[in-house]
């Protein structure tokens, strides 16, 4: 039989070994965790860089269809200042703004390294919430102002057919000069300034929201 001390000798030797196997999982948790950690945070990064160029490239487009529709609240008043009082010389100032008239402007902005960043689970890892809540509204005013231009432009297609029946319907006169198709006066006489201001003064805020939140990636 085995003595006491032989007893406490195995036990000593097992409690030993038992500690080295523990310790060796405990070991590899942590290094697991930490090469996880690293690597979501590599990940986060990732994301983030992502989003970063898909705002700078959404502030280039924000900046064209702020000017445009600056332009097209210029045309509007213009028209709304006359009264539909105009001459063959006027058609030289309607050629200046053709490009305004006759584009349909449709606002496509890119979303979708923010989508992708939605659905990854990476966001909880973000202690600055203000910079959190930036995000959410800047991509927030993309969809309102792709939603107000595309209201916008699908009206536009609408009163281009007025434009085409006015100019069979005086074609005779116009080709002499003494009939005047004004470009999409209905439309523009209809819709005033103040839809094209308020267009162009959400572009130029969601800029400004943008460029005070690209410093902080």
């Amino acid at each position: 039989m085995k003595g006491t001390k032989d007893i406490l000798k195995e036990s000593g030797k097992y409690v030993r070994e038992l500690s080295i196997v523990v310790i060796g999982i405990a070991i590899s948790f942590s290094i697991n965790n930490w090469i996880s950690d690293k690597s979501e945070k590599k990940d986060m990064k990732l994301y983030l860089g992502a989003i970063e160029v898909e705002l700078e490239r959404n502030v280039e487009k924000l900046e064209l269809l702020k000017d445009h529709f600056e332009r097209a609240q210029e045309y509007s008043q213009f028209l709304n200042t006359h009264e539909k009082a105009f001459s063959v010389q006027d058609s030289t100032y309607f050629n200046s703004y053709e490009d305004i008239v006759y584009k349909v402007e449709m606002s496509t902005f890119n979303t979708s390294a923010f989508e992708m960043f939605k659905t990854s689970g990476y966001m909880r890892f973000i202690e600055d919430k203000e910079f959190l809540q930036s995000l959410w509204s800047i991509y927030s005013a993309f969809a309102g102002i792709n939603q107000l231009s595309k209201s916008y432009s699908d009206d536009k297609m609408k009163y281009l057919f007025d434009d085409l029946q006015e100019y069979e319907s005086h074609k005779k006169e116009i080709e002499k000069e003494m009939y005047v198709v004004v470009p999409l006066y209905k439309f523009f006489t209809f819709y005033g300034s103040g839809v094209h201001r308020d267009i162009a003064s959400n572009c130029s805020k969601t800029i400004d929201l943008i460029n005070e939140t690209l410093p902080k990636f």
